[in-house]
């Protein structure tokens, strides 16, 4: 995922250049992605049961963790 950096020049014009962000953001925004779709998987096999989307997170949070873990 990239920032968008506006940059003025003589003449009033608007340039738009794209800064990448820092790979530890990249990191932990694909992290979230993970553990945000794991949740949802969970959520899934649970039978779409409401009120436990913190257990949910939680623990597709920590299954996340151990497998990045594991792959280092």
């Amino acid at each position: 995922m990239t920032t968008v950096a506006t940059m003025r020049t003589k003449a009033s014009e608007s340039k738009t250049h794209v800064v990448p962000k820092p790979k530890e953001e990249q990191t932990n925004t694909n992290m979230e992605a993970e553990i945000r779709t794991r949740a949802y998987q969970i959520y899934e096999q649970r039978g779409r049961v409401d009120g436990h989307d913190l257990e949910d997170w939680l623990q597709a949070e920590s299954e996340t963790t151990t497998e990045r873990r594991e792959a280092a």
